[in-house]
Order: structure tokens, then C-alpha cells, then sequence
């Protein structure tokens, strides 16, 4: 969902049925006096309901209207430069609530397809209660002096980090020590989380405040750290995401933080004090950044525990996610080696001295990226493709896309001989709309590896 529609995250409280009961509308709660109708998406969408607790919710504003959605889990904070209308979820949102479908494309992040609600069909949809906010008692709206905080417990104290720094918060998950053997200092273990290992610290240990005896099962705050590395912080509870409004921020107490990592804090509406963590100090940190360093993610390959077969074919059976695209035929990659997805630039910077698959340079961000081709018939009508980024790290490689098919779940992978001018040697079965098909596989970061080490050779 949209950031900029976003009022806030907040733990539910209890919740209130309504007398005319709707299968998407799971009922209201009251949220600073307002009483506040909470939204099923699923069945908002024709997706089969689930049973489920209720326990946060996505207080949703488009002008002066609020409703929301029962959530799961806040995952990440991401930047989305491109809505593909081709990706998003295949419910139309009918049963019942209109004909207008909820959600109006997606993107690809880290191998995997994000559906964007659209927040004005939400709220124009006449079946879908909203209500009014007055100024005093609905969510604040965020302000160009505002910053939006994750307010979570630790140890009885209340601390708040700026949602940008946010990875994801993970609900309840035992803490693996057994790497670290026993007493690790700062570092508690480790927890798995979408591909990654992320070592996990203890909040009040490392911040000076709260009781520091954290249990072995916590919950964590995910903070991406420079350097694409993940830090978990054990919390006790992550309570709700806020807007503050930066002359709320006052200087703290020295006698109460031992260290310069909380320099403000702030008084939420329940009247707990919530001290705010200074995130580039926290990074700057040399025991911290040195635990940060531990995060490791996995490899493509192991993403679904692919198993081998015991008959000698060679055949390894797998589930893994493959995007499937054209360029000059059909081919597959592994949706976790792709980035992002992008609409062909406009402009290209002549490539000049550079292997013939590279036809000229474009930005993305503060990057200069390649732009590769996969075949040698790709340089003319280039302006209606899409570009796959992969990333290197530091370093950035587009390559071109004529067609961006689906993205699927294989069924086997297989070595065969080499079926392209990028060498793909193995060979992938997938179900596309039902049609069962046997495609090479494109290893573009091999690719862009391979690129990489020949510019640097000459």
C-alpha cells in the first residue's frame, strides 16, 4: 500500500461486531474515539478466507476519510519508481464490492511480486465503509515536519526507529545460539527470515534502557545496515507505526542513557515516553556494525530446498520462483536474481568502447547502469521492452526484456547443452496459464558477472 495513505500501523484493540455483518468487513474498533471499520482485503479481493488473529491493523486515509485493513506483518518499506499493470492479484474484487479491481499492478522485490493497492478505488468503492476524521481524534497526517516512527517494548521501555530503516518486524521466532556458543555478548544468535541469517541483539541491552533479560522466543525489529546486511533487535512487542511531528522530539536525559544512541524522546498519546534511536550512531557503532556484518543471505540455488533424484537423470526436483520473459525466444530466470523492473529508458548514453551485447548506459538513481542485450536481433524497437535489473552490489546491470510473460513456480531443473549465445545450460519446466513448458534457463548474474570481469580485464 501507497506510504503517502498510510496514517499509521496500530495494535488492535478489541474488537467490536457490526449488526449487519459482511464477510470482507471483520468489524470496528475505536482508535482515539473514532470508531473505526477494519477490512478483510482478502475477501475484498474473492481470495478463500483463512482463519486468523486479529492482532495489527493499517489505518488507510485518502482526504478526510480513515478505514482499515487487518494486516499480518508490516514486511519492508520500498521504493516502487514502477507500477507494472500486468502484475497484481487475480481476484477482481466482485463479490459483492463493485467492479473495480483493488489492486492496480505490482512489482517485483526480492523475487517476489508486491500487489499495490489502489487506495482511491478502496475508498471510492460505495460497499466499503469509511469514516470521517475530525481534527482532534483520527490519525495525524503526516507533514513535511513529521517523521513516522516504529514505536516498539523492550524491557518495559518504549523506544521508536524511523520506518525508512525498516526491514520487517518478525512475529514470535526462537533465537538460534548455537553458532555463537553459549554467552555471545551483544550478539543473542541468529533467526532465518526470507532467505537471510540475521543475527539478532538484545533492544535494552544495546540501548541502556528496559530489562535486558530477553527471552530465547521474541519477537524482532529487522533494520537494514549499510553494506546490504540485516540486525535484528529483540523486542518485546512492536506496537504500532506513528507519525510525530518533529517539535514533539525533545533532548533526553544524559542521566538516563548511558550511551549518545537515544538523544530524543517523545510522549505518544498513551502517555508512555518513547525514546528515539539515533540510527547513523547506531550504525557507526563498531561492536554493532561488527554483528550486522554476521548477516548472510542465502544462495538462489537452496531458496526451496531443490532435491535431487535417485535415478541417475540428472533431473533435480525443485519449487523454485522463475520469471519468465522474451528475448529473441522465451527463456527463465530465477525471480530472486531480479532487482526491479523498469520501462525502457528514453534516453541511452552511446555505449562507446564496450562488448557489443552493451548498447549504451542509463541512470537509475545515483547509478550508471548498462543496458544489455540477450540477442543479437534486439537492437531495433527497444522502446516498448522492459529492463531486468541485477544487482552486483556496488554495481548495477539492466538487461533487455521484449515481453515480461508471469512469474512461476518450476516444477524440475535439468543440465542440458548450451541452447543460446549466453551459454544457458540448463533447462527448467514451469506451468504458464496452463501450458506445461520446457525453457533455458538465463543465469543473468552469471551474466553480468562474466561482463563485469571482461571491462575490468580491459
Amino acid at each position: 500500500m501507497p506510504v503517502n495513505h498510510l496514517a499509521e500501523v496500530c495494535v488492535v484493540p478489541e474488537l467490536s461486531n457490526l449488526m449487519e455483518p459482511d464477510k470482507a468487513i471483520l468489524g470496528a474498533f475505536n482508535l482515539r474515539e473514532s470508531l473505526v471499520p477494519l477490512l478483510d482485503i482478502e475477501a475484498l479481493s474473492d481470495l478463500p478466507g483463512r482463519p486468523r488473529s486479529i492482532e495489527r491493523a493499517a489505518v488507510l486515509k485518502f482526504k478526510d476519510r480513515i478505514t482499515a485493513v487487518a494486516v499480518d506483518e508490516i514486511v519492508s518499506l520500498s521504493d516502487a519508481d514502477q507500477i507494472d499493470t500486468r502484475f497484481g492479484m487475480s481476484g477482481s474484487g466482485t463479490a459483492g464490492h463493485g467492479d473495480q479491481r483493488l489492486f492496480g499492478g505490482g512489482f517485483v522485490l526480492d523475487g517476489k511480486v508486491v500487489n499495490c493497492l489502489d487506495v482511491e478505488k478502496l475508498f471510492s468503492n460505495a460497499q466499503v465503509p469509511s469514516v470521517s476524521f475530525g481534527r482532534g481524534t483520527g490519525p495525524k497526517v503526516e507533514t513535511a515536519s513529521s517523521t513516522k516512527y516504529l514505536i516498539f517494548t523492550s524491557g518495559g521501555a518504549h523506544f521508536g526507529v524511523d520506518a525508512a530503516h525498516i526491514s520487517a518486524t518478525v512475529p514470535r521466532k526462537t533465537v538460534d545460539s548455537r553458532e555463537i556458543g553459549g554467552d555471545g555478548g551483544l550478539c543473542m544468535g541468529f533467526i532465518d527470515h526470507h532467505g537471510w541469517k540475521v543475527p539478532v541483539v538484545n533492544a535494552s541491552r544495546v540501548l541502556g534502557l528496559g530489562d535486558s533479560d530477553a527471552p530465547r522466543e521474541t519477537e524482532t525489529v529487522v533494520l537494514r545496515f549499510p553494506g546490504d546486511k540485516l540486525l535484528a533487535l529483540s523486542v518485546d512487542a512492536t506496537e504500532r507505526l506513528s507519525n510525530v511531528p518533529l517539535d514533539r522530539l525533545k533532548p533526553s536525559s544524559p542521566i538516563l542513557t548511558r550511551h549518545t544512541l537515544l538523544p530524543r524522546v517523545f510522549v505518544a498519546e498513551t502517555g508512555a515516553q518513547v525514546y528515539v534511536l539515533d540510527f547513523e550512531d547506531f550504525c557507526r557503532r563498531p561492536d554493532i556494525a561488527s554483528i550486522a556484518a554476521l548477516s548472510t543471505r542465502s544462495s538462489t540455488e537452496t531458496e526451496s530446498a531443490p532435491r535431487k533424484a535417485t535415478d541417475g537423470s540428472g533431473i533435480v526436483r525443485e519449487a523454485v520462483r522463475y520469471l519468465i520473459f522474451d528475448a529473441g525466444h522465451k527463456r527463465a530466470v530465477p525471480a530472486a536474481q531480479i532487482s526491479r523492473i523498469l520501462p525502457m529508458p528514453t534516453e541511452l548514453t552511446p555505449p562507446g568502447d564496450m562488448p557489443p551485447s552493451v548498447k549504451g548506459v542509463f541512470p537509475v538513481g545515483d547509478r550508471s547502469v548498462p543496458l544489455v542485450v540477450l540477442h543479437d536481433g534486439a537492437s531495433e524497437g527497444l522502446t516498448e521492452s522492459y529492463v531486468l535489473l541485477v544487482s552486483l552490489g556496488d554495481h548495477v546491470v539492466g538487461f533487455v526484456a521484449e515481453r515480461i510473460c508471469s512469474i512461476q513456480t518450476s516444477q524440475w531443473r535439468s543440465s542440458c547443452d548450451a541452447v543460446d549465445r549466453i551459454g544457458a545450460s540448463e533447462m527448467v519446466q514451469v506451468i504458464d496459464r496452463g501450458e506445461t513448458m520446457v525453457l533455458p534457463v538465463s543465469d543473468l548474474l552469471s551474466v553480468a558477472r562474466s561482463l563485469s570481469a571482461t571491462a575490468a580485464k580491459d
